[in-house]
C-alpha cells in the first residue's frame, strides 16, 4: 500500500514538473484587458498598501497603465477598459474583487503571473499528496490519485484563462477539503476535486455511524427542501416550500411585512389593501 501511494505521488510530481515548466514559459502581456487590470491592482496594493483598494484613475499619476495599454494597440481617445464611471462621484474605478491584485502584490513587478500559478499549483500538489496519504483502500488511492493529478493539470488549462482563476482553485480544493473532513469522522478521503470519503479498516461494510447519519440526513433535508427558487413576484407556494426547508425558519420570510408581523401566510389582505 506504501508502494503504491508513493508511485501514485510520484505521478502526480511529474504532471506537477511540466506544469511547472510551461508555466516558465509564459508572458504576462497577452493583450488581455482583465490581465492589465488584475496587474493594475497589485501595483496599487505595492505602491499604498491596503489603501489600494481605491482603485480611482486619478491614482494612476506615475503612468502604469497608459504603457500597458498602448503596447496591445489600445486607442488612447478611448476610456480605460475594466474602469467603471460611478455618476454618484464621477470617478472612474475599477470594479473587480481584489483578492487577485492582493496576491498578484506578493511577488515582485514584471514577475508575478508566473510565480502566482506556480505557487497555486504546488499547493494543489500537496493537497493531492494528502489526499492520497488520507486514503485506505486501493481503489480509493487510484481515485485520489486521478482526480489529483486532474486538477494539477487545470492549472494549466483552463485556469490560465484568468488570473483570478488561480487563487480561486486553491481556494475551491481547500474548501473541498475542509468540508470532507468536518462532515466526516474519522478523516476523509479528501481531494483537490473531490470530497468523497474512506472508510476505516475497522468499520464494517455498509456500517456508520449514528452521528454521521445524523448530520447527512439533516443536511440532506435542507439542500432538498431548497432546491425550489422563490420567484420575483413570490409565488406563496413556492416560498413557504423554501421557508419551511430552513431550520429555524418556522416560515418567516424578513422580506415580507406579513410575515415580521408573525402572522399567517395565506391570511386574506385587509380590507381596501391591495
Amino acid at each position: 500500500m506504501h508502494y503504491l501511494k508513493a508511485a501514485c505521488g510520484f505521478v502526480c510530481f511529474l504532471v506537477l514538473a511540466s506544469n511547472v515548466w510551461s508555466m516558465s514559459h509564459w508572458n504576462e502581456s497577452r493583450g488581455v484587458y482583465d490581465d492589465i487590470c488584475y496587474l493594475r491592482q497589485a501595483h496599487l496594493f505595492q505602491r499604498f498598501g491596503l489603501s489600494g483598494l481605491d482603485t480611482n484613475l486619478v491614482r494612476d499619476d506615475d503612468h502604469y497603465l497608459a504603457p500597458k495599454l498602448a503596447a496591445i494597440g489600445y486607442p488612447a481617445t478611448q476610456p480605460p477598459p475594466c474602469h467603471t464611471l460611478m455618476p454618484a462621484t464621477n470617478k472612474r474605478v475599477m470594479q473587480y474583487p481584489p483578492g487577485t491584485g492582493f496576491v498578484l502584490a506578493a511577488f515582485p513587478e514584471g514577475f508575478q503571473v508566473i510565480p502566482l500559478y506556480v505557487v497555486a499549483t504546488v499547493v494543489i500538489f500537496a493537497l493531492s499528496l494528502f489526499g492520497i496519504y488520507l486514503a485506505r483502500t486501493t481503489a480509493s488511492i487510484y481515485l485520489t490519485a486521478a482526480f489529483g493529478c486532474l486538477a494539477i493539470y487545470l492549472m494549466i488549462n483552463p485556469t490560465k484563462a484568468s488570473y483570478s482563476m488561480a487563487p480561486t482553485m486553491v481556494a475551491c480544493a481547500l474548501a473541498g477539503l475542509l468540508t470532507a473532513w468536518f462532515f466526516s469522522a474519522p478523516p476523509a478521503l479528501a481531494t483537490p476535486a473531490v470530497g468523497g470519503r474512506d472508510r476505516p479498516h475497522h468499520r464494517p461494510v455498509g456500517e456508520f455511524q449514528v452521528a454521521e447519519f445524523g448530520a447527512r440526513r439533516r443536511l440532506w433535508s435542507v439542500f432538498s427542501g431548497c432546491l425550489f427558487a422563490v420567484p420575483e413576484n413570490r409565488i406563496v407556494p413556492a416560498g413557504r416550500v423554501v421557508r419551511r426547508a430552513v431550520c429555524g425558519g418556522r416560515g418567516a420570510d424578513i422580506g415580507r411585512e406579513r410575515d415580521q408581523r408573525g402572522q399567517p401566510v395565506l391570511r386574506p389582505p385587509m380590507a381596501g389593501l391591495t
